[in-house]
């Protein structure tokens, strides 16, 4: 090679830039690799690049590298074995040869897999991605916050399913037989008994037995006649609201609102259109409305639990969390506030009374855990680079000792046994790295699927030295326990990989910190 180049001269001039594509060219030849061991910040690394061009392509570029950390000799073989071989299959085959290959799906020039492909159309669609199926918000909330089912586009109890599988009906909370539903008492147009057609008590009698047996249509048009004979009667136009189908809401919204202009006392029609806008998703007028059915019955268990799914669907799960509680300090029978609370138990927000800043915190098997890194700041810490913008979106970067007692009181930094429990929970360290990443911010399309919300992020490492590496391409974690008096283990994951892997390091390095809470009940 020297004869080629001259002499080492070449490598010193490009230390620290990408050398092999020089290489490659110098020597006339297709492609070429160089693989590096060095130190940095008291962290020692292995670097390597392979260069070339590919089939299909007509101009050579970088075809994969990696910068990685390494503990000692046997962690970078370990590194090269897992790495080296995937990456020089690939200069053998075009890229989408290498994305097919990998059963996944080329599509525009960018490899996809499938479950990618189908969350980009669940978002299109208006959609949420939730354990690994597209639902819309409607079965979102029926799942997460009743604790029922959604089946056939409806939110049902399990009572009611067993019931319809055996062929009968659900009538207002009772499974009844199919030739056990009563027949109407009037005609099939009126809903009235002939005696009474000029009666709008009658058809207000009879909108409210067809609503009751689900037949909404019947009950529509005896409200409507109701209506028509008698023009001020705010209860037939709020129980039509109520009779419309969710896909009418500005229709009910229409009737709730005459309902209040001819009675503005009426709690029911402000609970009634509070249903309506949070149907809609306008969460803040829905929020409004039940406030102020509240106000006039502040024995309104049921006002206290929609306004409480309300926030929940905005995310505020404090205020959802208090409103469930309300409603069962009113009713304590109300088993869909119950299972609501139990199903946002540990989702919310937590104020570090310290400093006043605000964490998302999530709640992953029996374990409370800060949904983002800790950004205290606490003696010694640093933000990567020493950018202030880098704390507010990776959190601070802590040695060990500091990293001990960052937390705020009621929280801990974790032990590496309470890790291996959240692992466990998600489904093992095999894919805790991809359930457990942020659906953002990592390299080389390294991102997770964040199916806990517990959003990890790379916010790389510091050296004791001041110098920062690795943001972008991975996380470091602190955990409590000790390796020996001069190292303690930490958590990591990869942008390139979809475990959760434990090393230990010096203990004066910097990495990340997520507190647990300790066991008991959550503060807010």
């Amino acid at each position: 090679m020297n004869e080629v180049l001259g002499d080492e001269a070449f490598f010193d001039a490009c230390e620290g830039g990408t050398c092999v594509g020089q290489l490659v060219k110098l020597l006339q030849v297709n492609f070429g690799a160089r693989c590096d061991a060095y130190a940095a910040g008291g962290q020692l690394y292995l670097k390597f690049e392979l260069y070339g061009t590919l089939k299909g392509q007509s101009e050579a570029q970088t075809i994969d590298q990696f910068n990685d950390p390494v503990k000692n000799f046997a962690e970078m073989q370990a590194l090269i074995k897992k790495k080296v071989p995937a990456i020089f299959d690939k200069i053998t085959k075009s890229p989408q040869e290498v994305c097919e290959a990998g059963r996944n799906i080329w599509e525009n020039g960018v490899c996809k897999t499938a479950v990618q492909i189908a969350k980009e159309v669940c978002q299109s669609e208006g959609k949420n991605w939730i354990d690994g199926a597209c639902k819309p918000r409607a079965q979102i909330a029926c799942e997460v916050t009743t604790g029922r089912k959604w089946v056939d586009g409806e939110c049902k109890t399990v009572e009611q399913i067993a019931c319809e599988s055996k062929g009968n009906v659900w009538v207002n909370g009772v499974c009844r037989s199919q030739v056990a539903v009563p027949p109407p008492i009037a005609s099939e147009t009126s809903g009235v008994q002939s005696g009474a057609k000029n009666d709008a008590e009658a058809y207000y009698k009879s909108g409210n037995e067809n609503y009751k047996k689900g037949d909404y249509d019947k009950a529509i048009s005896d409200f409507t006649e109701a209506i028509r004979l008698k023009p001020k009667f705010a209860e037939a136009y709020n129980d039509r609201g109520a009779a419309y189908p969710r896909k009418s809401a500005d229709k009910a919204i229409s009737d709730f609102t005459e309902a209040l202009r001819l009675n503005p006392n009426y709690a029911l029609a402000y609970y009634n259109r509070c249903v309506a806008y949070d149907e809609k998703g306008d969460y803040d007028k829905a929020i409004s409305d039940c406030t102020e059915a509240i106000r006039l019955n502040p024995k309104f268990a049921k006002a206290y639990y929609n306004r409480g799914i309300v926030y929940y669907n905005k995310g505020d799960y404090d205020r959802a969390v208090a409103d469930f509680k309300s409603a069962l300090q009113i009713d304590p029978n109300n088993t869909n506030a119950r299972n609501a609370l139990e199903k946002i138990r540990g989702k919310g927000v937590f104020t570090d009374s310290r400093d006043g800043k605000k964490y998302k915190i999530v709640k992953i098997g029996n374990q409370t855990w800060m949904a983002e890194n800790l950004n205290y700041n606490a003696s010694g810490s640093k933000c990567y680079e020493n950018n202030s913008a880098n704390c507010a979106k990776y959190g601070r970067l802590y040695n060990w000792e500091t990293a001990k007692k960052a937390c705020p009181s009621g929280w801990h930094l974790p032990s590496k046994i309470e890790y291996e429990v959240l692992d466990k929970a998600v489904g093992g360290e095999k894919v805790a790295g991809k359930k457990l990443k942020a659906k953002s911010g990592w390299n080389k399309n390294g991102n997770g699927t964040d199916e806990f919300g517990f959003s990890t992020l790379p916010g790389g490492i510091g050296g004791s030295d001041g110098s920062f590496g690795g943001v972008g391409d991975f996380g470091y974690w602190w955990s409590s326990s000790e390796f020996n008096s001069g190292y303690a283990y930490r958590w990591v994951m990869y942008d390139d990989d979809e475990y959760a892997l434990w090393y230990y390091d010096g203990k004066g390095s910097l990495f990340s910190v997520r507190c647990l809470q300790d066991y008991g009940e959550a503060r807010r």
